[in-house]
């Protein structure tokens, strides 16, 4: 078709759990967020609609350069096959969505008063909140079949995304071991990642992109428990970002290797903390490095779970008593200094910092008063 003849269209599709179209919307124009807004709106519950039939859905948006090649909307007809034909034909002419709204997050974004276009209102950042999790009670999201949209758990390691099938005990093992893996070798300069980002992935994905690239599933995973490293998994033939744009950012850790992303990316993926390990006490040792020692007493667990304490015993002891502020600064920079040397004698090899990572939240050793075991 000669290009000039060719006239842009945007298609507008509400697809429920189970891989059909609810309502769709073709305008031969290019993508405008306050398009998709009104269509969007027109999804939501009023006094008219019963709510309860109201499912979890997900919005999408295409934009065409050639709306010529897309099957017409008959008035009357069925279309709940529309989003199969889109897809296959976005597919064919590597177009992505330009958005994907969950119905969910527009809802939260509608009670709450939030443009779902700003970034308040992004996926990431609502899923976070605490009414997040009740409105879909509220609303009634799920409805009567009790359906929830499809996903998929994919990772961006920064060198190619891994997906993740969580509903799959083999997939939530995967995932949970690979997660525990870069845990336990936060430290190792093996573990060359700089940046994690974490996204959720609509199931409708091709399937024959799926299967070129099948040893980064979980569906035919070559690693489980923690037998395998990372130089392993950077031999298999990782997906390409691009697919993250089939999908919505969930979370981002930081993985320079400090103490403080090392904290934020345990607590964020709940894997369990080792104590008696290097990454462990290198994680210690950076802390006191970078923020000083304590000045409450530390209980006596944490001389056991991490020996290297022990060579700070004598200024561990002049800080708790001390309250001279400039004799205080004094004993902080010593122990920083000490914390520095035992890192550079011990732990020569570590992975560390080539670049000001960005500003990470501080974390504090508890004092003897914590009795939850040991955490960072």
């Amino acid at each position: 078709m000669n290009p000039k003849n060719e006239q842009p269209a945007t298609v507008f599709i509400s697809v429920n759990p189970r891989y059909s179209a609810d309502a769709v919307q073709i305008l031969h124009k290019t993508y405008c967020e306050e398009d998709f807004r009104a269509f969007i709106h027109k999804s939501f519950p009023t006094p008219e609609k019963n709510h309860k039939t109201l499912s979890d859905n997900w919005m999408f948006a295409y934009e065409f350069q050639d709306g010529g090649k897309l099957p017409p909307l008959a008035p009357g007809a069925n279309h709940s096959n529309f989003f199969r034909c889109i897809h296959d034909i976005a597919s064919r002419e590597n177009i992505k969505p330009v958005s994907i709204i969950p119905l969910r997050d527009a809802c939260y974004c509608h009670n709450y008063g939030i443009d779902m276009f700003s970034d308040e209102g992004q996926h990431r950042n609502v899923i976070q909140q605490p009414g997040y999790k009740s409105i879909s009670t509220h609303f009634a999201i799920f409805g009567q079949r009790g359906d929830i949209f499809p996903t998929c758990r994919a990772v961006d390691i920064g060198s190619g995304v891994l997906l993740y099938d969580r509903k799959s005990v083999s997939g939530e093992d995967a995932y949970k071991s690979f997660m525990q893996f870069c845990a336990d070798h936060y430290f190792d300069p093996s573990l060359n990642i700089d940046r994690m980002k974490i996204y959720e992935l609509h199931t409708f994905l091709d399937k024959k992109l799926l299967e070129e690239h099948c040893a980064t599933l979980n569906f035919n995973f070559n690693y489980h428990g923690r037998d395998f490293t990372f130089r392993d998994l950077m031999q298999l033939p990782l997906i390409d970002s691009d697919i993250l744009r089939e999908g919505l950012p969930a979370k981002e850790y930081d993985m320079h290797p400090t103490s403080e992303n090392y904290s934020l990316f345990l607590s964020g993926e709940n894997v369990n903390l080792q104590p008696h390990t290097h990454t462990f006490d290198i994680a210690i040792l950076d802390q006191i490095h970078q923020n000083g020692f304590p000045r409450e007493r530390l209980s006596s667990e944490w001389h056991f779970v991490c020996h290297y304490l022990g060579n700070f015993k004598d200024l561990a002891d002049e800080i708790v008593i001390c309250d001279d502020p400039k004799k205080m600064d004094s004993l902080q920079q010593e122990a920083k200094h000490l914390a520095q040397a035992l890192l550079d004698r011990d732990f020569p090899e570590r992975r560390q910092i080539t670049q000001n990572p960005e500003q990470s939240l501080m974390i504090e050793i508890p004092s003897e008063n914590f009795h939850q075991g040991p955490k960072l």
